[in-house]
């Protein structure tokens, strides 16, 4: 449910979509149903219904952009009265099954936006400990994506970890 919200802001940020959050919360209310009817004594045909719908919407909510490609959707997350943040990534094939994950606690982080970055950088690791020759990475932050793409500027407390992510992506070939 919540990678579904999620996707759904990132749709807002990214993508200029309309949230109606109505929807999205009737949206969420029937996933939490189709979760709580799939772990629930019911009858093997009604499971099978309910297994049905929840694959359904799984496959309308992971769309990767290419074949073969191996999906790194990362995040990062800070506490500012401590000055402490960490970092999680997730990995799936181009049907969406799940390959790996890290995460990742840190100190002395200074921004959201550093914890953003160093998240998007932990999931290059995970993509090259992994083994993945191509890779598509998903970020949440605005910021970062328009900084990687040369579109906004690169302010000293991420430069650093900017530069190791174009140098991973020039791994890449990208």
């Amino acid at each position: 449910m919540l990678r579904s919200i999620w996707k759904i802001r990132n749709g807002a940020l990214f993508e200029d979509q309309q949230v109606v959050w109505s929807n999205t919360l009737s949206h969420g209310v029937r996933l939490a149903a189709d979760f709580e009817r799939a772990n629930s004594k019911e009858s093997e045909q009604e499971r099978s219904i309910n297994h049905g719908c929840t694959q359904q919407l799984q496959q309308q909510q992971w769309r990767p952009q290419q074949l073969n490609f191996l999906k790194i959707t990362s995040d990062g997350a800070w506490w500012s009265a401590r000055q402490e943040g960490a970092t999680g990534a997730i990995a799936r094939d181009s049907k969406g099954r799940f390959i790996g994950a890290s995460f990742r606690p840190f100190q002395w982080v200074s921004s959201p936006l550093v914890a953003e970055a160093q998240a998007l950088r932990d999931g290059l690791h995970l993509a090259w400990r992994l083994n993945s020759c191509q890779v598509e990475l998903e970020s949440d932050s605005k910021q970062l994506i328009q900084m990687l793409n040369g579109r906004q500027r690169v302010p000293f407390e991420v430069d650093a970890i900017l530069g190791d992510i174009h140098h991973l992506t020039n791994l890449y070939g990208g």
